[in-house]
């Protein structure tokens, strides 16, 4: 699901709604597409808010991309990288120690985080909340949360992932 959901994203939803959308500039990079070269800042983001040819943009920011389909996407994520480093942590004897919720903790931040940076944007885009160099600061926060919390949920997974592989390779022998 998690997959079939980023390639529906990518490839078929955020096209329709212009390069901007489909770099998800504000989730992603440091600059806006149709803004290049100028970095991505509170007032290159309040230009293209306030810029009448993107208002299509907007919207499908909004609504579809970010809501539902992007809600659905960190949870279904989340939840993978959870079940997967509870799994794979639960083919070790000397792991056994370990609480069980550690291996959720950082898939759960990330949705978390993934959820709050989502809201913000919205609420900033749906103009729920002026943009201000101090709810511009906010959004970077969370995307840098995100980023972070993602980085190291994934590595978690992948640790334990070639942890279980060199076991198997090369058991222990008692």
């Amino acid at each position: 699901m998690t997959f079939g959901l980023f390639l529906i994203l990518k490839f078929v939803i955020t096209p329709k709604y212009g390069e901007d959308v489909q770099a998800r500039f504000i989730e992603r990079i440091k600059y806006i597409p149709s803004q290049k070269p100028e970095l991505l800042s509170r007032d290159t983001l309040a230009k293209w808010l306030a810029g009448t040819r993107n208002g299509d943009a907007i919207s499908g920011y909004v609504f579809p991309v970010l809501f539902p389909l992007d809600y659905l996407f960190l949870i279904s994520l989340g939840l993978l990288l959870g079940f997967a480093s509870a799994a794979l942590a639960g083919q070790f004897s000397f792991l056994m120690n370990v609480p069980h919720w550690i291996w959720w903790l950082f898939p759960v931040l990330y949705i978390i985080s993934d959820f709050a940076e989502d809201t913000a944007v919205i609420a900033v885009f749906k103009s729920l909340i002026p943009l201000t160099e101090g709810s511009y600061s906010l959004l970077s926060i969370l995307t840098a949360l995100k980023l972070a919390t993602i980085s190291v949920a994934v590595g978690q997974v992948g640790f334990l992932a070639v942890l279980n592989a060199l076991v198997r390779l090369f058991p222990i022998q008692q």
